[in-house]
């Protein structure tokens, strides 16, 4: 029981010096003015094309990540139907 104790305390200690020499470090940015230039029609169309073109590029990835879990499955259901019509009347008999 006394040796938990000594542990115990022993580990506070460790834990409140460690405590006294931590840094903390704070990064204070000054966010970009709401006013100024760029409220023009010209700026509003240059981000909507940005907009749009991110848009198309995010749905290529897509189909990208898709297209082979599609023709996976697809497959998969082929094989299946196959399977059905050629291999299990041939079973049953």
């Amino acid at each position: 029981m006394r040796g938990e104790i000594e542990s115990l305390t022993g580990r506070m200690n460790y834990l409140n010096q460690s405590v006294e020499m931590s840094t903390i470090t704070v990064n204070v940015m000054e966010p970009a003015p709401i006013a100024g230039e760029g409220w023009g029609i010209t700026d509003a169309l240059r981000e909507a094309a940005a907009g749009f073109i991110g848009s198309v590029n995010g749905l290529i990835v897509f189909t990208g990540y898709i297209l082979p879990i599609v023709v996976f499955i697809a497959l998969i259901v082929l094989l299946a139907r196959w399977a059905k019509r050629k291999v299990l009347p041939w079973l049953k008999q």
